[in-house]
């Protein structure tokens, strides 16, 4: 999904929130006539249905003048979503972009002046229609126009960054010959929106690991969730409540000692953790970290992280939307012993990796570690698996069972570099990358 890279400011600052909240401010709103002068309308949007990303569609333009003089001049406001932007194709047009930030997602805006004059009750449309680029990324997307008497401006002046002026031959507006069928109504506001629904999908999954440990140990444990694209997802538009759940069980004979942030216990065991962005980029990952008290050794116990398929419907392939977290005390893992993870004091997996108590830490990628808080000891790791102790605490993430997405469903591991990263929440991380125009 095509992202802003992290640390990136907005082009324009908030001009694609401003944008939209001024034509739905305006939308809302009925024209009022103005008995002595112009009064221009825009004609109502549609929705709009199975468009292929890649594509170019038209914008199905139409302006009437409500008024009892001609307007002189006028000028067209475009307002594209996150997965829309506009073909620079008209050179008395202006386009400019505003990087996604905080909780607004990216967005694209045009500004046209129109130089001529429209009469009053008649109805214009484009001599050459301008367009909008359906993205890669597009998927339920928005589009909004707004006609002004006078220059509206950028919403957001302040924040405007680069703008295109476009090229080719001017927006030029002429009369509608052949009458459309509709009503006065058609053409009630100055502004109007409509959703775009592009063809095409977003592979939502989740990952985990397995553990173990022994009576007594607090271990660390997570699950990821991914957008795997193409397209990025704006909830506003999938569910009421604008989120994304997780249901979560925790494996049985253990007790959460802490939860991240945006996760709610339900009951014993159980919780449920939203998205609380509204959106989802595509790409993105999101690590959700537990600290799970092991009360009792129940081997195999196992957990579940799971989403909610009914906010899910763009989602083809629902085998990985739930994951598994298990822990599994093995015969190597005992209620009291000198705090190794596995029988011997160590452990290989697809390399070499080691632990002891009192030693370093070291390890190289692909591997991930586990060991309880306040215990001074070592983790060592190396490609392909895992192991690690903590000054007789014995706490271990089983070696090789970091997980893929798919149906084996297992789960990666928190550890000492979930630690790092996770001090006692949800640790969102939402990569970001430049958009080409």
């Amino acid at each position: 999904m095509k992202i802003a890279p992290v640390g990136r400011r907005s082009l324009r600052g908030g001009i694609g929130a401003a944008g939209a909240a001024a034509l739905v401010a305006l939308a809302a709103a009925p024209v009022q006539a103005d008995e002595t002068g112009p009064d221009m309308a825009v004609g109502k949007l549609a929705p709009i249905t199975g468009v292929k990303p890649g594509s170019s569609p038209e914008i199905p333009l139409s302006l009437k003048n409500n008024g009892t003089e001609r307007a002189e001049r006028v000028w067209v406001y475009l307002h594209g979503t996150a997965g829309l932007d506009f073909a620079k194709q008209h050179s008395n047009c202006t386009y400019a972009e505003s990087g996604g930030y905080d909780e607004m997602p990216d967005a694209y805006d045009a500004l046209c002046a129109v130089d001529q004059a429209l009469e009053p009750g008649v109805v214009y449309v484009p001599e050459k229609a301008p367009r909008y680029n359906v993205q890669k990324r597009a998927l339920y997307e928005g589009l909004g126009i707004s006609v002004h008497l006078e220059n509206p401006g950028w919403s957001d002046p302040d924040g405007t960054g680069d703008e295109v002026q476009g090229t080719g031959p001017a927006l030029k507006l002429v009369e509608q010959k052949t009458p459309v069928p509709g009503s006065d109504d058609d053409y009630s506001s100055a502004s109007t929106r409509a959703r775009v629904t592009a063809d095409n999908t977003a592979d939502f999954s989740l990952t985990g690991g397995k553990l173990r440990g022994k009576a007594g140990e607090t271990i660390s444990a997570s699950f990821q969730f991914a957008n795997e694209g193409p397209a990025w997802v704006d909830m506003t538009r999938v569910v009421s409540a604008a989120t994304l759940t997780v249901n979560v069980r925790t494996p049985a004979g253990t007790t959460v000692t802490e939860a991240p942030r945006s996760c709610e216990k339900v009951t014993s065991g159980e919780y449920t953790c939203v998205n609380e962005m509204g959106w989802v980029s595509e790409w993105s990952k999101w690590p959700y970290r537990f600290r799970l008290k092991i009360d009792k050794v129940v081997p195999g116990a196992t957990g579940t992280a799971s989403l909610v398929k009914a906010e899910t419907p763009f989602d083809k392939n629902p085998a990985n939307n739930t994951a598994k977290i298990v822990l599994n005390a093995e015969s190597g893992t005992t209620s009291g012993g000198s705090g190794s993870s596995t029988t011997g004091g160590s452990s290989t997996t697809g390399g070499s990796g080691s632990a002891s108590s009192g030693g370093s830490a070291s390890s190289s990628g692909g591997g991930s570690d586990s060991s309880s808080g306040g215990s001074s000891g070592s983790a060592s790791s190396s490609a392909g698996g895992s192991s690690a102790t903590t000054g007789g605490s014995g706490a271990s993430t089983a070696g090789g069972d970091l997980a893929a997405t798919g149906s084996d469903n297992t789960l990666p591991v928190a550890g000492a570099a979930a630690t790092a990263l996770v001090a006692g929440g949800i640790l969102y991380v939402a990569m970001r990358r430049r958009r080409a125009s």
